[in-house]
């Protein structure tokens, strides 16, 4: 339900990237994505400003909108094991028309990792392509591609490091190998600071 709340205003021509508001907003409403502060969703933010104070560069204000209400950050995970190698393609959270295959680092080092990738229920399969094995993540992600017709977006968030490249292979051959030509693969880079920096779609 949408209606005129307090919500919070970000002017990008100001922010200059620093992330000091995200350690500021306790719901996780606040994410870095290509060097600037992005609030993730409306529904995340509280309108109460308590991010504010912590904008050196004043980007941030509050303003009345029309806004959904707030309902709290991002739930949990929607299924468990998240490792590739151990999920079986049968698992009821391939529901999900996105899944997201996260580099094994990206949550760790990524700022409001959970908030911005893990919303509306989506399912998270972690894999490492430099100390995985290539094959077996390839047998196992093909097997669920095949058995859940109903994915039609995989979300990548990797590292800012060469190996992790092998990520986006490894979904681009197990569409193949699934027959899923029309599959959308989308990637997010990680730095080792923790921006999410850009994000490619092919």
């Amino acid at each position: 339900m949408t209606s005129t709340r307090n919500i919070l205003e970000i002017d990008e021509s100001k922010c200059d990237g620093c992330g000091q508001c995200l350690g500021g907003c306790a719901e996780g409403a606040l994410a870095l994505v290509n060097g600037k502060a992005r609030l993730i969703s409306d529904n995340y933010c509280d309108g109460l400003g308590a991010c504010l104070g912590q904008c050196p560069a004043g980007a941030l204000t509050i303003i009345q909108r029309p806004a959904p209400a707030f309902t709290g950050p991002a739930p949990g995970l929607a299924s468990w094991p998240i490792q590739l190698r151990l999920v079986s393609p049968t698992a009821s959270a391939f529901g999900s028309e996105v899944l997201v295959l996260a580099a094994d680092c990206s949550a760790f080092v990524g700022r409001s990792f959970r908030e911005l990738f893990l919303g509306e229920g989506r399912p998270l399969l972690i894999a490492c392509p430099k100390l995985d094995d290539f094959q077996d993540n390839l047998k196992a992600l093909t097997e669920i591609l095949k058995t859940n017709p109903g994915i039609s977006e995989i979300r990548l968030p990797l590292m800012s490091v060469p190996c992790c490249g092998g990520l986006g292979r490894l979904a681009a051959e197990s569409a193949r190998e699934a027959g899923r030509a029309g599959l959308r693969l989308r990637i997010w880079i990680v730095s080792l600071d923790g921006d999410i920096r850009e994000e490619i779609i092919r």
